[in-house]
């Protein structure tokens, strides 16, 4: 039996939507099932899709996002594979076959097959080439991506596996929601496959009437600059600017340009500035080249030889596509049982907040860390307790708590804390994500608190953070209190504005699909790592009572109490966002600082490590004297420190103001 599902979303789309299923049932290889989402119509889609039969199933929704609707496809399906088809794209017989075909070679990846469009001429939908540029020589899948070669969802056949490690369809309104969806699997690594047989048709609906219309809009242009800034953040992260230099400047040369002409003159000036923060005008430049001598040679071609050009088109000679339409004639003259319907108050529903907690050999704290989650006033929730094959009776601890909003998973082997809550934000189903380590606890009202708080803001906003108290072995408690909210990019490159851990931090579910996972390759700070790359792309805002409790305890391992992997970290962390740094003006503040945790951090020097990080300060800004200071600290004896600091001091004192 076949492994596919696939999905559709449909708005008013009975013009189109029967020859549509029509084209999947004529496939040479059944399909396992075919999910209509019927999102909002008002037309006669929904018995159309039913009158077909199985193994057709039809759902009705309200949710005005055709991303928002292929995601609960998503949900409802059974399949291992998953196709997307918008209401009026077709397959050719061979396209499913071909497709699970080249899936085998690559399990966990994505089968692609070539597409052709469809454009309406004399009443006729006729096939033409797709109107996509040239593969250049040398170019991978994301270089030709990112330079214009357009995939549309009905060519990507996704495993399963591949489609919850992306994190599904970004449900921001965007209509180039599709291109940035396979722009993430590109950057992300899932491997690509190309099928050989099928291929898929792609309707070219007039401007305006489509999402893809909508490109040159100012909405358009917008989403499409938003998609182009997520992809380069990504490289930017992974260390891959220079190896996509060209076709990065080509994208935002592209969007640049359509600025420019529709007089959108913020969107261009964007773009002008990224090009510039990443060194792309030197590609730019190449490409302009590039395409200048490309028309020439095209224009002089054509002068040579004048025959080359395309004739006049003649009627009767475009044979108009009717790929599924004898299936369609089918279901209407030949009554079938109808297509099961799915009624909306049989479909699972989305809790309002899912709580990850990772946990490893910590069988007691977990269980405190969970009920003060199930203390909450807030109930619609799911706990997702993320073993990281702990040694000791964690599991047995967990099962002893009766409550059926826990869902317990165990990781084969010991992957660290980024890995396990990446597990959680791929199992979770929640509309907002919480964070609670297991040896940390939450204060009645947290969570209520943070979902209100949410629910008042804009979408512009994706994390809400609280006061929290961080307690000691002895006793004390240090509390603290939020300050920053908006955008505050440039306050969290200073210095982690949400205090310490993750414990006081919601989110909403969209942000993994904008900044992506945790990075587990970071050795400390992951959380922090994460709360840069949100801000990078949202707006903060907090709750200022104080809700969380952090555990600061000797006995209990933390990472970042690690001097080398405290250094690691932060040199990670500046490897991937030194741009950022260099814009903000911060390139001298974070090397002291770093230099200032290498003498201090634990009671522990790194004399070596410190020399270096205050030298690259001076090499940053030779005006600020700390880092002087620091420098000095490091070669000399400890027991003169103390003067060396008194002395820093009194020059600070006698410092201009702004040095």
């Amino acid at each position: 039996m076949s492994r596919t599902s696939i999905i559709i979303p449909c708005h008013n789309g009975a013009e189109y939507i029967g020859q549509t299923i029509g084209s999947v049932l004529e496939q040479t290889r059944p399909v396992r099932e075919i999910i209509v989402v019927v999102d909002n119509s008002h037309d006669r889609s929904a018995d159309i899709a039913r009158s077909f039969g199985r193994p057709v199933k039809v759902c009705h929704v309200s949710f005005g996002m055709a991303s928002k609707t292929r995601n609960f496809g998503a949900k409802l399906s059974s399949g291992d594979h998953l196709l997307f088809l918008d209401a009026d794209d077709l397959l050719s017989p061979y396209a499913i076959q071909g497709l699970e075909d080249a899936l085998e070679k690559q399990p966990q990846g994505i089968a692609y097959i070539p597409w052709q469009r469809l454009e309406q001429i004399d009443n006729k939908w006729v096939e033409r080439p797709p109107s996509i540029p040239p593969q250049r020589a040398g170019d991978d899948l994301l270089a030709g991506w990112l330079s214009g070669r357009y995939y549309p969802p009905c060519c990507l056949l996704w495993s399963s596996d591949a489609f919850k490690r992306i994190g599904g369809w970004s449900e921001e309104t965007c209509p180039n929601d599709d291109g940035d969806l396979a722009g993430r699997a590109l950057v992300g690594g899932i491997p690509f496959q190309k099928a050989s047989e099928g291929f898929a048709y792609y309707r070219r609906i007039p401007e305006l009437a489509s999402l893809s219309g909508q490109r040159f809009t100012s909405q358009g242009l917008r989403s499409r600059l938003r998609v182009a800034e997520k992809l380069i953040a990504w490289l930017e992260e992974r260390g891959k600017v220079e190896a996509y230099q060209e076709p990065l400047a080509c994208t935002f040369q592209e969007i640049h340009r359509d600025a420019r002409e529709k007089e959108f003159s913020e969107i261009a000036n964007r773009c002008i500035q990224i090009l510039n923060m990443y060194d792309l005008e030197r590609a730019a430049k190449r490409n302009e080249r590039r395409n200048r001598i490309a028309r020439l040679k095209r224009r002089a071609r054509r002068n040579i030889f004048p025959f080359s050009k395309w004739p006049e088109r003649k009627r009767g000679f475009d044979f108009e596509v009717d790929t599924g339409k004898l299936a369609f004639q089918r279901a209407q003259t030949n009554p079938r049982p109808l297509g099961t319907n799915l009624p909306t108050h049989n479909v699972p529903q989305d809790p309002a907040v899912s709580v990850i907690i990772p946990t490893y050999n910590r069988a007691q704290l977990v269980v405190r860390a969970i009920e003060s989650v199930r203390s909450q006033s807030l109930t619609d929730i799911e706990i997702l307790v993320i073993d990281d094959a702990s040694t000791d009776q964690t599991e047995a601890a967990v099962a002893g708590i009766e409550d059926s909003r826990i869902r317990y998973f165990r990781q084969q082997s010991n992957q660290d804390v980024s890995a396990a809550r990446n597990r959680g934000l791929r199992e979770a189903r929640g509309r907002y994500i919480a964070f609670l380590d297991s040896d940390d606890e939450w204060l009645p009202g947290k969570l209520e608190a943070q979902i209100d708080r949410f629910e008042t803001l804009p979408e512009s906003v994706g994390l809400v953070y609280t006061g929290s108290v961080q307690r000691y072995d002895d006793g004390t408690e240090r509390v603290f209190t939020p300050e920053h909210k908006g955008k505050v990019l440039a306050q969290i490159l200073r210095t982690n504005i949400t205090d310490t851990g993750s414990a006081s931090v919601v989110i909403r579910r969209n942000v993994i699909r904008v900044v992506g996972f945790f990075d587990e390759t970071i050795p400390a700070m992951e959380d922090y790592d994460y709360w840069i790359r949100v801000a990078r792309f949202y707006e903060f805002d907090f709750v200022p009572q104080v809700l969380a409790r952090y555990h600061e305890s000797h006995s209990i391992d933390r990472r970042s109490r690690i001097p080398h992997k405290d250094k690691e970290a932060r040199e990670q962390l500046f490897a991937k966002y030194h741009r950022l740094y260099e814009q903000h003006e911060l390139v001298n503040q974070f090397h002291t600082i770093s230099a200032d945790r290498l003498l201090q951090r634990y009671q522990v020097s790194d004399r070596k490590g410190a020399l270096r990080a205050s030298l690259k300060a001076i090499g940053a800004n030779p005006r600020k004297r700390k880092a002087y200071r620091l420098s000095v600290q490091s070669v000399a004896p400890r027991r003169i420190w103390p003067a060396i600091r008194n002395l820093g001091s009194l020059l600070n004192r006698n410092q201009p103001r702004g040095v």
